[in-house]
């Protein structure tokens, strides 16, 4: 028999846009199961809330049912002062983890609790001065900054960071 050939896949937007005013039980089966990060927003524009996703499907579809009082009092409270939601697809989930991690810094969303336990978890920095390479790892991100480190990551483990540097 013939080989079939796949139809080619589809290119997704980027950018996909909902009204929080359609969070009834279908919310969700539209999303592509891709990886991605979420931005609620208000009427004016201004985000709320940014997350990422493993499946933009999943995850969004919780939301769905965010009213019920059995949902955390925080995912509660941006549905209902959220106006509409963002999606924006990512290759692979490590690349939503860190269009997650900047969109927070850069936009400082009011629900997201952006470096309030900065000290728990080290940055990884690296320094080219000339032809000299240099790496280091601290608790205090702005540190690396100060000395003229570009800031990666922030990461959970400290073993794993320091072994990275030692490596």
């Amino acid at each position: 028999s013939p080989r079939r050939r796949k139809a080619p896949a589809k290119a997704l937007p980027r950018v996909i846009l909902a009204l929080m005013r359609l969070f009834d039980r279908k919310f969700g089966a539209d999303w592509p199961p891709s990886p991605g990060v979420y931005l609620f927003l208000d009427a004016t524009g201004v985000v709320l809330y940014v997350g990422k996703a493993k499946s933009l499907r999943r995850r969004l579809g919780q939301y769905r049912n965010a009213r019920r009082l059995k949902r955390p009092a925080k995912m509660r409270a941006v549905v209902r002062a959220a106006s509409r939601v963002e999606a924006r697809l990512c290759a692979s989930e490590g690349e939503a983890l860190l269009e997650e991690n900047r969109l927070i810094r850069e936009l400082r969303p009011r629900f997201n609790v952006d470096g309030a336990y900065f000290f728990l978890y080290p940055a990884l920095g690296l320094r080219l001065e000339g032809s000299v390479v240099s790496i280091a790892y601290s608790t205090d991100p702005g540190a690396l900054e100060r000395l003229g480190f570009a800031r990666y990551g922030v990461f959970r483990s400290r073993q794993r960071c320091r072994a990275a540097v030692l490596a």
